[in-house]
């Protein structure tokens, strides 16, 4: 079980552009061998008709998550933004001008893991979670947190998004320029399976978020044995940064792989970045809001 990094409470407000991804099925369609897995959010897999590819989910506006959230509740999104505005420890919001036309969406966090604010510069917050109409009692009763009746009194009864996952979006090309700025941090990268290993590893590839150094995702025990992905999805893995030693990765997540595979992987991976996924989901993210 992974352990992320401890989030550091400090001042809040920095810029970004926010986009809204509906994640309605998360069920990826099976694929051949060799093949490494990602969680299973979705209960049976209809027969008939077959999921649709990532390529095909249904994009959401997020001016639709405020004005149309009735039609939303319940369903899984993704928000990518800058301007983040700290309401208590639980609460913060992300607005923007051109992409939210104005709206604020309040973010509820029940991760367990406060915030990690200021953000690097440049880089944005990514949020993925169910809308939902913000009841402070309804959340107290359901998740265990307690938001403070007066701190989110202006967002009770609006739309508000129920943070499952909270991570960086680093600013394109940082992964691999400067990856010091966010190892041992969480983060989210949107690329494209480009190598398949086995269960326990793969590769992704996208020159603007990783330029022409692929990245290793390492697929931990809990991500095993759930829906299957295929190399050519686009993902949003999001997960711990950290440098690859071979060693200690295998004391830590007893990863499958055999001699081969462990040599190459140390010779083409030693001190590189890798990344300790923790999530796993379709990306429909347009190349513009990254």
């Amino acid at each position: 079980m992974l352990t992320p990094h401890k989030y550091q409470k400090s001042s809040w407000n920095t810029r970004i552009g926010a986009t809204v991804i509906a994640l309605t099925a998360l069920l990826l369609p099976a694929c051949e061998t060799p093949q490494a897995t990602a969680p299973d959010t979705t209960t049976e897999a209809p027969t008939t008709p077959p999921p649709r590819p990532v390529a095909e989910q249904d994009n959401v506006t997020a001016p639709e998550v405020s004005q149309n959230t009735q039609e939303l509740i319940g369903k899984l999104v993704t928000v990518r933004g800058q301007d983040i505005n700290r309401v208590n420890d639980k609460v913060f919001t992300i607005s923007d001008r051109e992409v939210l036309g104005g709206e604020t969406i309040a973010v509820v966090n029940t991760t367990g893991q406060p915030v990690n604010l200021p953000l690097p510069q440049d880089s944005r917050l990514q949020v993925t979670g169910t809308v939902a109409t913000l009841d402070p009692n309804t959340i107290k009763q359901e998740y265990g947190v307690d938001l403070g009746q007066n701190q989110v009194a202006e967002y009770a009864g609006k739309p508000a998004i129920i943070a499952r996952s909270v991570a960086l979006a680093p600013t394109p090309g940082e992964i691999n320029e400067n990856p010091q700025a966010y190892y041992n941090k969480v983060i989210s990268v949107p690329a494209n399976v480009s190598e398949i290993y086995g269960p326990n590893a793969f590769v992704v590839e996208d020159k603007e978020v990783l330029g022409v150094n692929p990245l290793l995702v390492i697929v931990t025990d809990k991500l095993k044995d759930k829906a299957p992905i295929k190399e050519g999805e686009r993902l949003v893995t999001t997960g711990t940064l950290r440098p690859f030693v071979v060693s200690e990765i295998e004391r830590e997540y007893s990863p499958v792989w055999d001699a081969p595979l462990r040599t190459r992987l140390e010779k083409e991976y030693s001190q590189r970045p890798v990344l300790i996924a923790e999530g796993i989901y379709p990306s429909a993210v347009p190349l513009g809001t990254r």
